[in-house]
C-alpha cells in the first residue's frame, strides 16, 4: 500500500481501483489517498485468490 501511494497520484488510484470493479459509491473521489490505496489491494488480493 506504501508503494502504491508513493508512485502513483491519487487520480491514478482511482483509475485503478475502478478498473478492479470498484462501485461509485460512497464518493470514493472524496476519499483519502490512503483508503483508495487500500482498497486496490484488497482488489488485487482477491483477485489473486480467485485464481
Amino acid at each position: 500500500m506504501n508503494e502504491l501511494m508513493r508512485n502513483h497520484a491519487k487520480a491514478d488510484l482511482l483509475r485503478m481501483a475502478y478498473a478492479g470493479g470498484l462501485v461509485n459509491r460512497n464518493s470514493p473521489e472524496k476519499w483519502r489517498k490512503e483508503a483508495i490505496a487500500s482498497t486496490v489491494v484488497d482488489i488485487e488480493f482477491r483477485a489473486t485468490n480467485r485464481l
